[in-house]
């Protein structure tokens, strides 16, 4: 292993030189920008080399979505508002909108002048085509969303009716799940060619979809007529950047040796045990925790072990979770102790920090209380059933080492007498076994700058065969009323009480327990300025990017 990896490394190495000096960038080489000027301008041109570990299986967003896919994507698809991390909504492809006193109707004002990427005009009956497309999608927070319709009251106005009053709306349509892509486009490409992307990706951001070789690279282009960035972005007009390079490497070594190389100048993921050798001198790591759901095991309650409270308060308290993520994430991933996390800004219930800590003991007396005994082999027998549990495991979320910890929690298991069984699945089998209820429990993660996402996470509609991701198979009318009223309320205080107590009651009853916050790594380098970034703790486009000399 140690011999190979230098000439992977080399390989990856002359990908991205040459990918550089191909993409156009002033100076050649590897695509360096002009020297900005005395005054300290963003210099112009260049082409950004990023190495990211993750490549989206499909990137039609309205028939699979990722955070991986998102975040790319982002720099290629326009949304009608922007939320910032301070919770704070911008206009975008809408300049300007109302909502009705009571609720129920958005009214967005578009810019002027936007135009995709094939030439087509980017206006109301385009962005009433998408909100159609999405709701009908049935994915990406679609479900959960009282969708009435949408009508273009003009070539300049979106009018968005609900059935209800909805306060994440604007959230929801600041993502790039909803984000804006060419009406022709969807008609001329079948819904394989979509899922393919290259071509067929076709939106109104700063860069274009210039070519992409599945396995190993995604070339991105500045899109000259780019004119109508966020209110809020640091400049207006056309990218810095003459375009960008994305290289897909999983191994995490060959993305840290680009980066260390000064080959690649920024990369995705940077495992935690690297970070203090990549920050000072020509290289940096940049942090930002997730919003939205933390990475948690997610107990199924409606049958199988987990469907006693005693089991599952019992491997909450008999797994020493505190160690496991310390050890293993270097104290760069928080400990999580709420199904929020602290960055799901007016939402998250600090008073649950601490609540509950490792205690082995009183975890093997709840077992002996509900009347699981030791077996012969050390796993609890309770009525002649072995207490083991099945385990299933999205292959496309194992991210930030999250095998690895699943087998720490395993080991730790089964020292209270309890097998899970680990079973890492293909994204369409995992989906099928969770559709069917065919699990005990799983693992996840739900990146979203908004408390409702405990709504789809929790709500007893919404499980996976409901269109959501309650894998807790939770059916609790007090949950639901809360949610509920939660979405429907437009004072902020009001809703921040009430996604309180949701979380309280989640935890009292241990539907779920918390392990970590997921934390995004961004390895730079010195010469790389502008890098933003998103609500939802990713790097946002790259469109403020730019690069000076030094490098």
């Amino acid at each position: 292993m140690r011999s190979a990896m230098p000439a992977r490394l080399g390989a990856v190495l002359a990908v991205l030189t040459m990918a550089a000096a191909c993409s156009g960038g002033d100076s050649g080489g590897t695509g360096q920008s002009a020297t900005p000027d005395a005054a300290g301008e963003p210099a112009q041109g260049g082409v950004l080399n990023y190495v990211t570990d993750v490549e989206p299986t499909c990137w039609d967003l309205q028939q699979q979505s990722t955070i991986a896919s998102q975040t790319l994507l982002r720099n290629v698809l326009d949304s009608l508002v922007r939320l910032t991390p301070d919770g704070e909504f911008h206009g975008w492809l809408a300049e300007t909108w109302e909502v009705s006193p009571d609720g129920t109707t958005y009214t967005f004002h578009l810019s002027d002048g936007v135009t995709f990427h094939d030439g087509t005009p980017l206006d109301a009956a385009a962005v009433t085509f998408n909100l159609d497309r999405w709701i009908a999608s049935g994915i990406n927070l679609a479900p959960s969303v009282p969708y009435e319709s949408a009508t273009a009251t003009d070539p300049r106005t979106v009018t968005v009716q609900l059935t209800e009053p909805y306060a994440p709306l604007l959230q929801i349509l600041s993502m790039p799940i909803v984000s804006i892509v060419s009406p022709a486009s969807v008609e001329q490409y079948t819904p394989e060619q979509l899922c393919a992307g290259g071509e067929a990706i076709v939106g109104s951001g700063p860069f274009r979809s210039a070519a992409y070789v599945q396995g190993q690279s995604w070339t991105l282009e500045r899109n000259d007529d780019y004119d109508w960035a966020p209110e809020n972005a640091d400049h207006t007009g056309a990218a810095h950047l003459d375009g960008v390079q994305v290289t897909f490497i999983q191994e995490n070594s060959t993305r840290v040796g680009a980066l260390s190389s000064g080959q690649a100048h920024l990369v995705s993921n940077v495992p935690p045990v690297d970070v203090a050798n990549l920050r000072g001198g020509e290289t940096d790591v940049l942090t930002a925790e997730a919003p939205g759901i933390p990475y948690s095991l997610q107990l199924n309650t409606a049958t199988g072990p987990f469907a006693d409270p005693a089991v599952r308060e019992a491997l909450r308290v008999g797994v020493d979770y505190d160690t496991l993520v310390e050890s293993l994430y270097h104290g760069l991933f928080p400990r999580a102790w709420s199904l929020l996390t602290p960055a799901t800004a007016n939402a998250y219930d600090a008073s649950l920090e601490g609540e509950y800590g490792h205690d082995l003991a009183a975890a093997q007396q709840l077992l002996d209380d509900a009347g699981w005994v030791p077996g012969d082999d050390g796993i609890r027998v309770r009525d002649g059933e072995r207490l083991e549990a099945a385990w299933i495991v999205n292959q496309a979320w194992i991210r930030e080492q999250r095998d690895v910890l699943g087998e720490g929690i395993q080991d730790a298991a089964l020292e209270l007498g309890i097998d899970l069984q680990r079973e890492t699945l293909d994204p369409g089998t995992f989906t099928a076994r969770a559709q069917a209820g065919d699990y005990d429990l799983t693992d996840m993660s739900q990146s979203r700058a908004e408390g409702d996402m405990l709504n789809l996470a929790y709500r007893s509609t919404l499980t996976p065969s409901g269109g959501g991701v309650n894998y807790t198979q939770l059916a609790d009318p007090d949950v639901d009323q809360l949610l509920g009223d939660a979405a429907r309320a437009t004072d902020p205080a009001q809703r921040s009480d009430l996604y309180a107590q949701v979380q309280q009651r989640l935890s009292d009853g241990s539907v779920a327990i918390p392990v970590y916050v997921p934390t995004y790594l961004l390895g730079t380098s010195a010469g790389v300025h502008g890098v933003h970034f998103d609500a939802p703790g990713v790097p946002w486009s790259f469109f403020d990017v730019w690069l000076d000399q030094a490098q």
